[in-house]
């Protein structure tokens, strides 16, 4: 858990508003209804205007796919569902980043620039998106066929390496193809047209991730001995579809869609850097202090540790194997570098004492179901939540501090519950204030924590609305508030809010941390 210790207050030094939004800023939806548009709003700050234009079309960007993404993300967790039975099948590679997502069609429809603060509108209209994604998926599979079949003259023709070469490089094909796939279900809404759409773009020679697979188990051999081998063969097959030279930065993977890492993620993320200098690239580390400027959190995490290239990725239990996915993006861009997977023996895990579930791993996953139901997504209300060690693939160690901040788009109360490993919900604040003057600003919140057991998965929810909260019904816990109501009772109790209230704006963001004992 996270524990209070030294209240302090900061306020990050950034450029004040320019008072006055534009009216289409403030309601977006009356032009763009929801119902067939989504819509992301971006707000940038700084004295050169052509930078803080920049800003604000990102965050606009960043918004809108971040909408998309919390959908895909809360149908792979709902893994009971036969929705999420058909999206494993299409896509095995999981999608491991918001920012490495790519979504065609999105137009900046208004953009507007004062003297000190930018604003811009980005849109995407649903059936057109449909469409692109659509022929989109069909151009990315006769690319495939295309490559695969020089791939195997390679192969036939006993050029080893480079038909090695040449299946790796089916791997981003790969990636692009399921993510535009799971792009164009989300734009659907996951129902069944949405999948009979996504059957009539798929054709009928579908290139398996599996077949590329085995064509690269073919030319580099078997099995692993140990993990370090596994995790070099991995950097070398990386290494391979990569520019030498080019300075990466290598994020935990986590546990399929959940958000969950471990000491396996920990492990996979330091030793990959080793294995992928051995082979031309140039490891840089996340730095100490994380203060983004944009919205895209993982891509300004990269960027303030001089990063080219990002590797994130995700894995899942396959019998007595762990599939391993990893995928690289580039950081000024987005496009997709380079990706890879492996399948390894569980007990290589284990000879190395790694454990690769949090301990509260059962009730850390049903609690992500609940969070994933009925989620609010978009808005003309947006909150952004992040640590001083960044907002996405966060582990502590006990005792280690950490800072909260906050920014919002517009004057806001926000509710902040912290969700324990052991089932508790610490309430943090309840109608913490941001007024006028801190809107759009980054505001560190006036407490640092501090990590302690109970340790494994916890959540940090930030809830806010242009509306004060209502009181909640808490009781002690070793000194702190805790929810008297257990968790599916208040997330459908806050959520409902917005929809009792029509006039209510109300926005939500969740940290996922992992907390492990000290080494």
């Amino acid at each position: 858990m996270l524990k209070r210790s030294i209240a302090i207050a900061i306020l990050f030094l950034l450029p004040c508003q320019a008072l006055g939004q534009p009216g289409w800023y403030k309601k977006p939806g009356e032009a763009f209804p929801q119902e067939k548009f989504l819509y992301g709003l971006g707000v940038g700050s700084g004295t050169d205007p052509a930078e803080r234009l920049q800003i604000a079309e990102e965050n606009a960007r960043s918004n809108l796919i971040k909408g998309i993404r919390t959908q895909i993300s809360s149908e792979f967790i709902s893994t009971e569902t036969e929705t999420a039975q058909r999206l494993d099948e299409f896509t095995q590679s999981r999608i491991v980043s918001t920012a490495t997502l790519e979504v065609d069609g999105v137009r900046l429809e208004r953009q507007e620039s004062g003297k000190k603060v930018a604003y811009v509108l980005a849109v995407l209209e649903k059936k057109e998106g449909r469409q692109l994604h659509r022929v989109k998926i069909e151009r990315l599979d006769r690319e495939l066929q295309r490559s695969l079949a020089e791939a195997r003259e390679q192969e036939e023709s006993g050029a080893g390496e480079k038909a090695l070469k040449a299946y790796l490089q089916l791997y981003p094909l790969l990636a692009s193809r399921e993510e535009a796939e799971a792009v164009l279900l989300a734009l659907g809404g996951f129902g069944q047209s949405a999948f009979d759409e996504l059957d009539q773009a798929m054709g009928e020679e579908r290139l398996r991730r599996a077949d590329v697979d085995a064509a690269v188990e073919r030319l580099t051999g078997g099995d692993f001995a140990d993990l370090d081998g596994a995790l070099a063969a991995l950097a070398f097959r990386l290494g391979a579809q990569l520019p030498t030279g080019k300075r990466v930065i290598v994020l935990a993977p986590t546990y399929g869609e959940t958000k969950f890492t471990s000491r396996f993620s920990r492990y996979v993320a330091k030793t990959l850097g080793y294995k992928l200098a051995d082979v031309g690239l140039r490891p840089v580390q996340a730095p100490d202090r994380f203060a983004p400027q944009t919205s895209d959190h993982r891509r300004d995490q990269a960027r303030q540790a001089g990063a080219e290239i990002i590797v994130s990725g995700s894995y899942l239990e396959k019998g007595d194997e762990l599939k391993l996915f990893l995928l690289a993006s580039d950081v000024a861009s987005g496009v997709k570098a380079g990706a890879v997977d492996v399948e390894l023996g569980i007990g290589l895990v284990r000879d190395e004492g790694l454990e690769f579930l949090p301990q509260n791993f059962s009730q850390a996953l049903q609690d992500a179901g609940v969070f994933g139901t009925d989620e609010l997504i978009g808005g003309e209300l947006q909150v952004e939540v992040w640590t001083d060690r960044g907002s996405e693939n966060i582990y502590l160690e006990e005792e280690e501090e950490v800072t909260l901040a906050i920014r919002v788009n517009q004057p806001a109360h926000l509710q902040l519950v912290y969700h324990l490993a052991n089932g508790m919900r610490a309430l943090l604040y309840n109608n913490y204030f941001v007024d006028q003057s801190k809107v759009n600003r980054a505001v560190t919140l006036p407490d640092t924590f501090y990590v302690a057991p109970p340790l494994g998965v916890e959540v940090l929810q930030v809830l806010a609305s242009n509306r004060p909260f209502p009181e909640v019904a808490t009781r002690d816990w070793e000194g702190y508030p805790v929810l008297a109501e257990d968790l599916d009772q208040f997330v459908v109790r806050t959520r409902g809010l917005k929809k009792k209230q029509k006039k209510q704006e109300m926005a939500e963001m969740r940290i996922t941390v992992t907390t492990l004992p000290r080494r």
